[in-house]
């Protein structure tokens, strides 16, 4: 769930957090379906919003 509106693509920040960028693309090549979805936010809720196209962060190693 990506808590941003303006938002088409998302990819696991490998500068912040590799070991994730890492496991994320491990179980993608292993048969994991990645969802990704944008989320529309108001004053009084959050909804799941529309479906991002996720692109894998190609990390050789952590």
């Amino acid at each position: 769930m990506v808590q941003r509106e303006d938002c088409e693509t998302f990819q696991a920040c490998a500068d912040l957090d590799p070991a994730f960028a890492h496991g994320l693309d491990a179980a993608a090549a292993a048969g994991v379906e990645v969802l990704v979805h944008a989320c529309a936010m108001g004053t009084q809720a959050l909804r799941i919003d529309r479906r991002l196209t996720w692109t894998p962060a190609h990390l050789t190693a952590i």
